[in-house]
């Protein structure tokens, strides 16, 4: 059930793109780029995220890391989001209870999210909750830091998270029960199954066919403040992940799949500021459900590749916010008329997309040629959008206006991943979108992998990327704090466009690899929202508009090194310098850390068959704005926190574990001013053990 820690390198694993339902190069065509001496630390593992083709990671341009399964288990708790906390260039951070990753220096709604190639439906198509994906049916995850518009369109300026589900190798079956609790209150529990049905040695009908089946949830209490408020909701989730894997011939397959998915969250926040109170908020419910239905037919057959699919994502939300005090001279224990306290929305993503890929050979070098298009539908209503409106909802004494948007986006890309010589490797590339709304974009890349050496290679990476504007950014019309803040949309929004460039230098000696990039990024018509004064109400208003330039630009440095077979340190760094160029003073851009950095070391002690990881992350320098309307000013934070996990095998079926995050209970209610102003933050040490069966 171990490994040794040599086996889990960064640059070691196998990973799978956004078109992971098939492979779609063969092997022996992927060993013609450039491999690295076999020599070498395991650099000739495969990737297929950064190019949509079988390459090798030791020869594409773009910077990539994977969290391999162990790391997953690992995770204090079983949410993506945990196991993304230590990853190199990404910060996770918590925005309306959701949390987001941000991916060097970029915001969470510029990543992009997909699970095995798939967009999901969020929340106004803004961005995804990571800890909505839970792990128990996950096999890795694959980040791609950059801009990768040319192969995904919007959203992907920062990069692309891919999370990619396990595949059905042999029949079995794995339960996990594990319990938890905050140093300063409330428990956690969770329990998963996930049971595996394929027997490759037959010779009939059933040996060309596989299924995976997993079920988790998982139930967290409410963790309370000691003063006032909450930091943390109580959150209870249900998943259900499936996929029946079908060979049809030798160079034939299909996959058949769904997924459902259930949260509820509720917290309760009680504060009030000033003489009267400005807002009493005594509570809030958060549901939500989502789907996803998809199937795909793959083809493969000497240098021909090619795939279809066809998915369906749908998020459903259901919000309550009950205040005791609101603005102005509304009544007490009242929800505020048309402060969208109360919310009903509905978003669907319906997709159908086609690749095709094929090797030329001979023609001033060997030519992997890939293209490939997508058709994608946008359905949403909500309460908190004004545009076309489409029903009304009557519901805790609130009586509000459905608003709807539908919107078309059609796309094609073109690739070309050219070999001219053994030691270099070139890769342009451009795509073409258009939205029914925002018109046309073309997004052109261009990478060069160049091999100085065996085990050195010098990589460039040039991209352009956008993203088009949210739903809630374009017809958003809600209140929220009570009444204290009203935000609009604006529908003559721009979509967001960057150009970002990258040079990294890596590779591997003996026992050690690693890598260090710099990469900067200039952004055009950044969506933030424009204070616009006081209303009669007393609410500040908000609008959302193209206010900004910025650049983000910075360093990453990771690195890995074997001790012994048993003992493996990685570490990775990154520096990020973010200002909004749009005025004369450069000024730096909130809610990014200047320093991240983050370390782990892991230790089997082979004779017992015990695994021990101590992990650490360090935020600092992390700007954030405090105060309201006009009377903002700008703060700076830091933070450490470690985790310990211990894992002791009992024969071949049965692991128990034990841990604890934030090993020195760094516990702070909020990062901030005060809790009017601040971000809810370090709920303290979380301690935890579990047990696991698989037989």
């Amino acid at each position: 059930m171990y490994f040794y820690p040599t086996d889990r390198k960064k640059y070691s694993v196998v990973v799978v793109s956004l078109l992971s339902l098939a492979p779609y190069c063969p092997a022996d065509v992927a060993g013609q780029y450039g491999a690295a001496s076999t020599d070498a630390i395991q650099a000739q593992a495969v990737t297929v995220t950064a190019t949509r083709t079988e390459a090798e990671i030791a020869d594409v341009p773009a910077a990539i890391e994977v969290v391999d399964r162990q790391e997953i288990e690992e995770a204090a708790q079983n949410s993506v989001a945990d196991a993304l906390k230590y990853s190199a260039g990404v910060y996770m951070y918590d925005d309306m209870m959701r949390t987001t990753p941000s991916i060097r220096g970029f915001e969470g709604k510029h990543t992009l999210i997909l699970k095995d190639g798939r967009r999901y439906a969020g929340p106004q198509g803004k961005f995804n909750d990571m800890a909505r994906f839970t792990t128990e049916s996950v096999e890795r995850i694959e980040i791609v830091r950059g801009p990768q518009s040319t192969l995904y369109g919007s959203e992907a300026m920062g990069g692309v998270i891919n999370i990619i589900s396990r595949s059905p190798q042999e029949t079995s079956f794995t339960t996990n029960g594990r319990y938890g609790a905050y140093s300063h209150g409330d428990d956690y529990y969770s329990a998963s199954f996930t049971a595996t049905f394929a027997d490759p040695s037959r010779n009939d009908w059933l040996g060309r066919m596989g299924l995976i089946f997993s079920a988790q949830t998982t139930q967290q209490d409410m963790l309370k403040v000691e003063a006032d408020g909450t930091m943390l909701p109580d959150n209870d989730t249900v998943n259900l992940d499936t996929t029946l894997h079908i060979k049809l011939t030798d160079s034939l397959s299909s996959k058949i799949g769904g997924t459902y998915s259930e949260n509820d969250l509720g917290s309760q926040i009680e504060k009030s500021t000033g003489s009267p109170p400005t807002y009493y908020l005594t509570s809030s419910e958060d549901e939500y459900k989502s789907y996803d239905i998809h199937a795909s037919l793959d083809f493969k057959q000497d240098a021909m590749s090619g795939m279809i699919r066809a998915y369906y994502s749908q998020y459903n939300n259901d919000y309550v916010a009950r205040y005791l005090e609101d603005v102005g001279s509304h009544s007490d224990g009242d929800i505020l008329a048309g402060s969208s306290s109360v919310d009903e929305g509905v978003r669907e993503t319906t997709t159908l997309e086609a690749q095709f890929s094929n090797l030329f050979m001979d023609l001033a070098g060997d030519h992997l040629v890939t293209m490939g298009g997508e058709i994608r539908k946008e359905e949403y209503e909500s309460l908190r959008v004004s545009n076309d409106p489409c029903g009304t909802v009557n519901k805790e004494d609130f009586t509000g206006q459905l608003g709807c948007y539908e919107g078309n986006t059609y796309a094609m890309f073109l690739q070309d991943e050219w070999q001219p010589a053994e030691s270099l490797l070139l890769v342009p590339g451009v795509r073409y979108d258009h939205y029914d709304q925002f018109g046309d974009e073309v997004s052109p890349k261009f990478g060069l992998t160049w091999k100085a050496l065996d085990n050195l290679r010098v990589k460039v990476n040039y991209g352009h990327s956008f993203r088009a504007p949210g739903v809630g950014e374009l017809y958003k019309d809600s209140y929220s704090k009570g009444g204290r803040d009203h935000i609009v949309g604006d529908p003559d929004l721009k979509p967001e466009t960057g150009d970002g460039y990258d040079l990294g230098i890596e590779g591997e000696i003996g026992k050690f690899s690693g890598r260090a990039s710099y990469f900067m990024n200039q952004i055009d018509d950044l969506i933030d929202t424009e204070y616009m004064g006081v209303e009669p109400s007393g609410a500040y208003l908000y609008e959302f508009t193209n206010i900004s330039e910025a650049e983000i630009s910075g360093l990453e440095l990771s690195a890995s090194y074997a001790f012994t077979n048993d003992l493996l340190l990685d570490a990775n760094y990154q520096y990020i310098h973010a200002v909004d160029t749009s005025g004369d003073d450069d000024s730096r851009l909130a809610g990014k850390p200047r320093h991240l950095a983050n370390a782990s070391l892991v230790y089997l002690y082979t004779p017992w068959q015990l695994r021990t990881s101590v992990k650490a992350h360090y935020v600092a320098d992390y700007g954030y704005e405090v105060g309201q309307g006009s009377a903002i000013t700008f703060e700076n934070d830091n933070s450490f926190t470690m985790s310990l996990r211990v894992d002791k095998d009992l024969g071949k079926m049965v692991t128990v574990y034990a841990g604890v995050d934030d090993l020195f209970d760094k516990y702070r209610t909020y990062r901030g001013a005060n809790e009017e102003n601040g971000t809810m933050e370090q709920p303290g040490s979380f301690y935890y053990v579990g047990l696991k069966f698989t037989y």
